[in-house]
């Protein structure tokens, strides 16, 4: 029964691209405007799938196609040659110009754009990758959580791992009396900036965790820069996750759990000196946009303000404020 559909179908798909399937141009390439199909040879192309040019090309579960020169559709899918907008759940490219969108996309060579969460091209190329992570040898623009690259002078991520690039272990402290490790990866440029710390000024017991992106501006080669930043800082308590008896109302707790969150947004310019090959101190001024609806927060709110507007239902404060820290290249 499962068979004779399948064929039905099969014989359907092949009838409506009868009288447009299977062309020969001047070297005896097949063209066709539509293939549709299961998985690999089970399509209206058939035999000549792995030689054909397809306009639009639509496989219920997987496509191996030669070329697409306008739209792909599957769920899976590898394509020679690929020029348009590929759509799909996992899906490669030996040559993508165009567009991919998908969960984990992979292209030999890149002119275009590949927006999904697994983002990797196996040649140099350009093109830009926007997603969670992001993988590449050199060239074009990466955005993303994580960005890898053998060569990328200006990746746009909290965490990049660049061959020739930088990174950096440190600790920091700032006017509101928080201690925070740091790790800074980047290109030559543009760097990523993740951290984790204690604010000691809060008696709520106060964590933070940070993330934003910097600019390296050489001033002497390998001694003195400017570092400038911009960060964004959530302050928050932390609810343990491990309670003994009724999961229900350890979960009905943890719903109510009042987190005392504290938000705050910060450009600061950091001249940074370095010892030696690996050592370097940096510090600088800020300015800093911070609030929160938790009006048990006022104390971790520096004195000195540049504008402050404290309500019923909310504080916010707009500062000047300074950072000092060290940092360790590795």
């Amino acid at each position: 029964m499962k068979r004779t559909v399948t064929l039905s179908l099969l014989i359907l798909f092949a009838g409506i691209n009868k009288g447009i399937a299977q062309k020969q141009d001047s070297i005896n390439e097949p063209k066709s405007f539509v293939n549709l199909g299961f998985i690999g040879y089970w399509s209206t192309n058939g035999d000549d799938t792995d030689k054909t040019t397809n306009n639009i090309s639509i496989a219920l579960i997987y496509a191996d196609i030669y070329r697409v020169n306008g739209l792909s559709i599957s769920p899976f899918s590898k394509i020679e040659k690929m020029n348009g907008l590929q759509l799909g759940v996992s899906q490669g490219a030996a040559e993508m110009n165009g567009v991919q969108i998908g969960v984990g996309n992979g292209a030999g060579r890149l002119k275009g754009i590949q927006i999904g969460m697994f983002n990797v091209i196996g040649e140099k190329s350009g093109g830009v990758q926007l997603g969670l992570v992001n993988s590449r040898k050199s060239g074009g623009l990466q955005i993303g959580f994580v960005n890898l690259a053998d060569e990328n002078d200006y990746p746009i991520g909290l965490v990049n791992i660049i061959k020739n690039g930088d990174m950096y272990v440190g600790l920091m402290t700032d006017e509101m009396s928080s201690a925070t490790a740091t790790f800074r990866s980047g290109g030559k440029y543009l760097y990523g900036i993740a951290g984790f710390g204690h604010n000691f000024a809060s008696s709520l017991n106060h964590w933070i965790l940070e993330g934003g992106i910097g600019v390296h501006v050489p001033v002497i080669p390998n001694r003195l820069r400017i570092d400038s930043e911009i960060t964004a800082t959530l302050i928050t308590k932390f609810y343990g996750r491990i309670h003994w008896g009724d999961p229900e109302e350890a979960e009905k707790k943890a719903e109510e759990y009042n987190y005392k969150e504290a938000s705050r947004y910060t450009v600061r310019i950091l001249p940074t000196y370095r010892f030696g090959k690996r050592i370097e101190l940096f510090g600088g001024p800020s300015l800093n946009y911070l609030q929160s609806h938790c009006m048990e927060n006022t104390k971790i709110f520096p004195s000195n303000y540049m504008w402050r507007k404290f309500t019923s239902s909310s504080l916010k404060q707009i500062y000047w404020g300074w950072t000092i820290g060290v940092q360790y290249k590795l």
